[in-house]
């Protein structure tokens, strides 16, 4: 069950270490975007889509999820890495499945302040539309 946490992580690990890498011959975008690209196709391919996906601020599914999900979105990746583990074992899954995305992108960004382009980004887009509303309210 957590294997694809474990895997999410692996490719977060390689999106932070992209920040040095050269490019790619051929390959336009900066490597952050690449491996974030690289990272986030496997989370839409592998983590359920929230209730609050394009959803209206209004809608009481989405406020029920916004609820069950802000305690955790800060402070899980603020953990050192041998407590790290611990921290995600103890979410429930109903939840972890909407606010691992959320956190992996917040954490790169915000935490790593990697040097991401949205606008080269081919991922973007669906995530976006997949959890915009949740990270705009957090």
């Amino acid at each position: 069950m957590y294997e694809k946490y474990v895997t999410a992580l692996r490719l977060m690990d390689q999106t932070i270490l992209a920040r040095t890498d050269p490019k790619v011959e051929g390959e336009t975008r900066h490597p952050v975007t690449v491996k974030w690209d690289e990272l986030f196709t496997f989370i839409y391919a592998n983590f359920e889509k929230p209730v609050s996906a394009k959803g209206c601020w209004n809608n009481p599914a989405f406020k029920e999820e916004y609820d069950l999900c802000r305690p955790f979105i800060d402070g899980t990746f603020r953990a050192p890495s041998e407590e790290l583990e611990s921290r995600i074992r103890r979410i429930p899954p109903v939840i972890l499945d909407v606010v691992w995305p959320i956190a992996i992108a917040r954490f790169l960004a915000r935490d790593c302040g990697l040097p991401f382009n949205h606008r080269e980004s081919r991922t973007f887009t669906e995530f976006h539309y997949r959890y915009g509303n949740m990270v705009v309210s957090c």
